[in-house]
């Protein structure tokens, strides 16, 4: 069981799973974490709630452009992706300068500083913007023009004097040797500009070039609303933590995928089938066939088509063309349905990818997925500690002996998601019920509108055997995180 990092360029992140003998991976699995890095992973983020005030996570006090509304402003403002570490280090120097470290050291130092415990200094982390435009043109506001407040006081002038050797044991385990090297300096100003940089996601961009100017290779700020001549923007805004199942604002990554490592052996010999015919025309011709000699990444381009078209012979030219179209048409038809399995007949790899939002480094990223997961498939092993007997109920789950099937037992998860509920399913069918034709196991949403599930198994013991289903998932994901 393994999990690699094949890609990584801060845009679209690559990476797969790979399934052994030791273990069995299935697309439900795959399917779950993928379900968990999309909704699941929790992070900061600025929570607008139209037409509710009384929460006051962002505050417009006054904005005169004609450009940008204030619910439009605000609807941007929540869909800024932050960094949780640049918002860490933030609460760290909070800390530090109200003197509310207390028994924090380098050993529960993540610990401490975990979203859930963190929670409470949010109120003390404020972004503001204030400005005025007095020009005759038009001003981009963006987020490069966010004031940070730790506490009441601005960022730039906060006192580096106070910040000793330990702090700084503090600052440089966030890996930002880059950032914390102009703290030390005193550099408070370079340090609040690349925090900026770091917690708004900045975008990096390579020798851009618009209309013949070329321009040089950085970080370029995001774009927020436009102010015209004697227009004014004053606004304020708090975090919030959440998760992406409940709002977006708290989205971690923004496209996920995956789909399985194709069988290249199998699709090259599917298509010397598909192309017998025509191969033999072609070499009662005499035509070079060097054109198709990787089959399975074949495509059709203009050269191609063009040398094609170059070819005298009208007969030949035709079979040139339908040996293309053959190639062409089952590389992307059919070619993703011919994949490498395992004994099981299961995918036995998952290829990922995903767009990458900035919210957390990526490794950290796919290990609190995959932790997230290992938390689910614990609550819900939970959920039978105490069932001794049937029918049982609690504010939880029910068990009861269903009246639909003989034999089977019936059992109702309150609040629960397919997320879970598809992954137990599946294990309990390949570990469990696919070994004894008597065995049964199935799952439905109750209603299209509730949360809560029906999970209906036959097996000898159903506590047991859900138990150590969920035993084996944790024993896998737990490998999977240690091979990150």
């Amino acid at each position: 069981m393994s999990i690699t990092i094949t890609k990584n360029d801060n845009n679209y992140i690559n990476f797969n799973l790979q399934s052994n003998n030791k273990y069995l991976l299935t697309t439900a699995y795959a399917n779950s974490l993928r379900r968990i890095l999309l909704t699941s992973i929790k992070s900061f983020g600025f929570k607008y709630i139209p037409y509710k005030h009384t929460d006051n996570y962002i505050i417009i006090n006054e904005n005169t452009s004609i450009n940008y509304h204030n619910d439009k402003l605000s609807k941007r403002l929540s869909l800024l992706t932050l960094n949780t570490s640049g918002i860490k280090i933030l609460i760290l120097l909070y800390l530090v300068q109200t003197n509310n470290l207390n028994e924090i050291n380098l050993q529960n130092l993540k610990t401490n500083l975990k979203i859930n415990n963190v929670k409470k200094y949010l109120e003390y982390i404020n972004f503001k913007i204030n400005i005025i435009n007095n020009t005759n043109t038009n001003k981009f506001i963006t987020t490069n023009m966010i004031d940070i407040y730790i506490g009441d006081k601005i960022l730039n002038e906060y006192d580096t004097n106070i910040l000793t050797d330990t702090h700084y044991q503090f600052l440089d385990s966030f890996n930002k040797e880059y950032l914390i090297g102009h703290l030390k300096s005193n550099d408070i100003n370079t340090f609040t500009e690349l925090i900026k940089q770091l917690i708004f996601n900045h975008i990096k961009v390579d020798n851009l070039e618009i209309n013949d100017k070329l321009y040089p290779t950085k970080y370029y700020p995001k774009f927020l609303t436009e102010l015209n001549s004697n227009e004014k923007l004053m606004l304020s805004m708090t975090l919030t933590t959440g998760v992406g199942s409940s709002n977006t604002t708290y989205d971690v990554v923004s496209t996920i995928s995956y789909n399985f490592e194709k069988d290249y052996e199998l699709i090259n010999m599917n298509l010397k089938d598909i192309t017998k015919e025509v191969d033999e025309k072609l070499k009662k011709l005499g035509y070079d066939t060097s054109r198709w000699d990787n089959p399975e990444n074949f495509v059709i381009t203009n050269e191609l088509i063009y040398n094609r078209n170059e070819i005298p012979n009208l007969e030949l030219r035709e079979l040139v063309k339908e040996k293309d179209l053959l190639i062409q048409r089952y590389n992307i038809y059919d070619s993703y349905r011919v994949y490498k399995t395992n004994d099981n007949n299961i995918p036995a790899q998952f290829n990922f990818e995903y767009k990458y939002e900035g919210v957390v480094e990526n490794k950290r990223l796919l290990y609190k997925g995959l932790k997230e997961l290992n938390r689910q498939i614990n609550n819900f092993k939970n959920l039978f500690n105490d069932i001794n007997h049937i029918p049982y109920k609690d504010n939880h789950i029910t068990v009861v002996y269903s009246e639909i099937l003989e034999d089977a037992v019936d059992i109702y998860i309150e609040k629960s998601t397919h997320t879970v509920m598809n992954l137990i399913n599946d294990y309990l069918y390949y570990l469990i019920v696919n070994n004894n034709n008597t065995y049964y196991t199935a799952y439905m949403r109750t209603h299209k509108l509730s949360d809560k599930y029906l999970l209906r198994v036959i097996t000898n013991n159903y506590k047991e055997d859900i138990i150590s289903v969920c035993n084996y998932l944790n024993t896998l994901t737990n490998e999977l995180m240690a091979n990150l």
